[in-house]
């Protein structure tokens, strides 16, 4: 083994351990909000926590969307749409790796088939993303309401769609 691809190793295995800690780290946060919609019928509790992982997610995909916006906009001095595009696409990829480890291990509570699981959400979330891709090019051209209002509009557009493809599909 290289010591490249001996690194690379080392960088995966570190990245698979962050992912398995967080669900842990936010462990007190999520029992008490388990404990708050313990009463609600069980679709409403995972559409609860949906949202709730949806949010976080969110908030990083606005981060890393929003560093892409802020590094481009200072290298092109524009705002273009092939920049917003591109940093749509990047900060879909790191929420939905969030999204997933979240949602499989709270909102679905899924201890098996991991990869094939993955797959599934990732196909869920690349239909999503083409939604996304779709609803954000209209806004853009047609509403002109900036970068981050677009995002969040097409965010809130698409969630439905990936809840239902996530609990009828890709965690059932």
């Amino acid at each position: 083994m290289t010591s490249t691809s001996g690194q690379a190793a080392a960088r995966a295995m570190l990245l698979q351990r962050a992912a398995a800690a967080l669900p842990q780290s936010l462990g007190p946060y999520l029992a008490r909000l388990d404990a708050a919609i313990s009463r609600l019928p069980r679709w409403l509790r995972q559409f609860v926590k949906f949202a709730v992982v949806g949010g976080a997610g969110t908030v990083i995909n606005f981060a890393v969307f929003s560093l892409i916006i802020w590094i481009g906009g200072h290298a092109v001095s524009s705002h273009s749409l092939a920049l917003g595009l591109l940093a749509n696409a990047a900060a879909f990829c790191v929420a939905v790796a969030f999204n997933f480890t979240l949602n499989r291990t709270w909102t679905f509570r899924s201890k098996t088939r991991t990869f094939v699981r993955f797959g599934r959400f990732f196909l869920v979330s690349l239909v999503g993303l083409g939604l996304n891709i779709l609803i954000y090019t209209l806004l853009h051209t047609y509403a002109d309401l900036g970068p981050h209002i677009t995002q969040l509009l097409t965010i809130l557009f698409v969630m439905p769609f990936n809840f239902i493809g996530s609990k009828f599909w890709a965690f059932r």
